[in-house]
């Protein structure tokens, strides 16, 4: 991994994302997904680009449709024009209450590799969760893998708690 030479956080400027952004939120999904081993399997099984491509363009029709609907945004974080990181997230009705609240979901957070624990991943955070009290939100809410330790760190140091355990088994 490179260094990162230094850099003022107030030089990374915070916006709403754009679909001309996607080419770059993308090259930000893969690096993640490597990083977390998401990809791993699925990597070592390919044999051609074609498939790369056809995961890309499946991931950017999904991803591309969060541009335009009312209760879900994405923000980017730039530095020197480039994308460095990248949240995205949605409002929904909390069904498991007798007065089901508004809350903010996070559905994805990214930060390049050489720019972790820069605060450029808080201060996503933050936009969002500004975003999400002007849609009338409750709370907010996300899931992270278990074993993501630095991405769980984050999250406590954002006063996120632990609500619930989500498990999985492989059918086989």
């Amino acid at each position: 991994m490179k260094r990162v030479e230094e850099f003022n956080l107030k030089e990374v400027k915070l916006r709403k994302g754009k679909r001309e952004d996607i080419d770059q939120i993308w090259e930000l999904e893969v690096e993640s997904r490597i990083y977390h081993k998401k990809l791993r399997k699925m990597l070592s099984k390919m044999n051609n680009s074609g498939i790369t491509l056809r995961f890309k363009k499946k991931w950017e029709k999904n991803f591309s449709s969060s541009f335009s609907k009312r209760n879900e945004v994405v923000f980017v974080a730039e530095l020197n024009k480039k994308i460095v990181g990248y949240i995205i997230g949605n409002i929904f009705i909390w069904q498991w209450s007798d007065s089901p609240p508004r809350v903010g979901q996070i559905n994805d957070i990214a930060v390049l590799r050489k720019y972790h624990r820069k605060n450029i991943g808080k201060i996503l955070m933050k936009e969002f969760e500004k975003w999400a009290k002007v849609k009338k939100a409750y709370a907010l809410a996300l899931n992270v893998d278990s074993n993501n330790f630095s991405a769980i760190e984050l999250y406590k140091i954002n006063k996120f708690r632990n609500l619930c355990t989500y498990m999985i088994k492989k059918i086989k």
